[in-house]
Parts: C-alpha cells; sequence; structure tokens
C-alpha cells in the first residue's frame, strides 16, 4: 500500500512555459506586497525611519521573499512546464522550448478532421451496400437493350442470308456483317451471365 507522503498519482499543473510559471510567481509577489503595504505601510515606514524603510518593514520583506522563493521551490515537483518538470525546465529554459505550447485552436481543428474522416467512412459503407446492385442493375439494363437491338437486326427480313457479309443496309447507312453481330450477341450473353460473379467480386473488393 502506498504510503500518504506518496503524491505520484496526484496530478500536476500543467504550463505551456516558464513565461507562465514567471507570471504566476509575480501575481503571488504582487499579492504578497499589497498585503504587507496594508500593514506595514510604506510612507509610514519612511517617516518613522526618517526616510529610510524602519528595520521591522525590512526584515518583514526579507522573511516574505524568503516565504515566496521557498514555496515555489516547493511546488515545482507538482508543476509541469511544456511536458517537462518545473526544475528540469528552470534549470535550463531551452528544453521547454523544443516542444510547442499546447494550442487549442489546433486541436479543435484536428478533431475536426477526425469527424470529417469518420463521416466519409459511414457514407463508404453506405455506397457498398447500394452502389454495386445500381451497377448491376444499370449494366443489365443497358445489355439487354444492346442484345434487343442486335437480335431485331439478325431478324430483319432484309437480310441476304446467302452473303455473311451482306449489303444489309438503315437509312443509307454502311452494311452489316450479320455473323459478327450474332458472335457479338454470344458474347454479351457470356458477360449478361457473369454479371452477379461480378457483382459479388466488386462487393468484397469495394
Amino acid at each position: 500500500m502506498a504510503s500518504n507522503d506518496d503524491d505520484s498519482s496526484l496530478p500536476k499543473v500543467m504550463l505551456d512555459s516558464i513565461q507562465d510559471y514567471s507570471y504566476v510567481k509575480s501575481v503571488f509577489r504582487h499579492a504578497v506586497q499589497k498585503n504587507l503595504e496594508i500593514h506595514l505601510p510604506e510612507q509610514a515606514s519612511r517617516e518613522t525611519g526618517k526616510g529610510k524603510e524602519d528595520h521591522l518593514r525590512v526584515r518583514v520583506k526579507e522573511m516574505l521573499n524568503e516565504l515566496i522563493e521557498s514555496t515555489f521551490m516547493t511546488v515545482q515537483d507538482n508543476i509541469m512546464i511544456n511536458g517537462f518538470d518545473a526544475k528540469t525546465a528552470l534549470q535550463d529554459p531551452k528544453n521547454s522550448d523544443q516542444i510547442e505550447p499546447f494550442d487549442l485552436a489546433l486541436r479543435s481543428k484536428v478533431q475536426q478532421l477526425f469527424n470529417d474522416v469518420e463521416d466519409a467512412q459511414v457514407r463508404v459503407a453506405k455506397y457498398r451496400k447500394y452502389v454495386p446492385v445500381q451497377y448491376e442493375s444499370a449494366f443489365s439494363n443497358s445489355l439487354n437493350e444492346q442484345l434487343t437491338a442486335l437480335q431485331k437486326i439478325k431478324d430483319s427480313p432484309t437480310v441476304d442470308e446467302s452473303n455473311p457479309v451482306n449489303d444489309f443496309q438503315e437509312n443509307d447507312g454502311p452494311p452489316i456483317d450479320v455473323d459478327r453481330y450474332e458472335q457479338t450477341i454470344a458474347k454479351i450473353a457470356f458477360l449478361k451471365k457473369n454479371i452477379p460473379k461480378v457483382t459479388a467480386q466488386l462487393e468484397k473488393t469495394l
């Protein structure tokens, strides 16, 4: 069981820079001096000491300065300056300057970027569900239209069956090779038959 003197588990005061530490110390010193002025006014002290601070006020001021230094030396163990122990940072200020102070605005921006990434992942998950189905439907409809059009050309009574490369023309267009169309129909039928397999593979890779 840890002893009462073990304060390693206690949270430490986090400061961004040595300037913050100096500012806190100056505020504390100012508060002490303000109370000193209330209880031992400098003007009254100089009047008593004939223009100089009397010995009592001088000694009290020295004791207060010693108290301030002693207090901040004691609390250094519980202070972190930009990720470094206060003693280490104060002994060599360059150490604490190696890392930039914590930036709340930057943290907020990074958090927003993470949120955008999560939203994008949700959209991708939705696309995986319905994009392959839409692709299959559109591709199948297109193939059906092509098959119907090619079948009409094949069954056209104007085709000269004695000549595979015939002179069938539609709207004065170029002659149509029926054998080539038959081969195309067979290939398209094969593709249509294998669409489900292709779709399944797409769903796995998306």
